[in-house]
């Protein structure tokens, strides 16, 4: 991260969600029911497809209120590397003011999945098109967009 280079375009939307995921308990498995099919469904909490400017990233808010599984799934459609990052509200602060910070997770590259626990508590999703992790837009006198298609769902861990 370099703090002397400003982002020349901040967009930022915010969606909130808070997901109430209350499990189904049964006796025995608690992610399968003999074939009556999951009673710890996966529920979708974000479904996207976004364009993102060089030097620029979106975000979402999220909410749960006990340990949740989640899941991503990313896929460039277009442009170039992008980083995916789960952060902390106080994280996310440090994050847009371009100093170091700790992500809960994170992914970069052209596409990718991953699954992870977290507590409760509130999180930021953050799509990255800066030099604020490791993959940075390529250095070139083009505006390098991305086209990015995002997926994320959540189940009671």
């Amino acid at each position: 991260m370099n703090s002397q280079l400003s982002r020349r375009t901040v967009l930022c939307s915010t969606v909130a969600a808070t997901v109430g995921l209350a499990g189904c308990s049964s006796d025995g498995d608690s992610s399968t029911s003999g074939g009556s099919g999951e009673t710890n469904p996966w529920e979708e909490i974000l479904n996207t497809r976004e364009t993102i400017q060089e030097d620029a990233y979106n975000s979402w808010s999220w909410s749960t209120e006990e340990r949740t599984e989640l899941r991503w799934e990313f896929t460039v459609r277009d442009g170039p590397e992008v980083e995916l990052f789960v952060l902390e509200p106080g994280e996310f602060d440090e994050y847009e003011a371009e100093n170091r910070f700790y992500t809960v997770e994170s992914a970069s590259g052209t596409s990718g999945s991953s699954t992870f626990t977290v507590e409760s508590g509130s999180y930021r999703f953050v799509l990255d098109n800066t030099d604020s992790g490791n993959v940075q837009p390529p250095t070139n006198l083009v505006d390098d967009a991305v086209e990015v298609e995002l997926s994320i769902e959540a189940r009671s861990a």
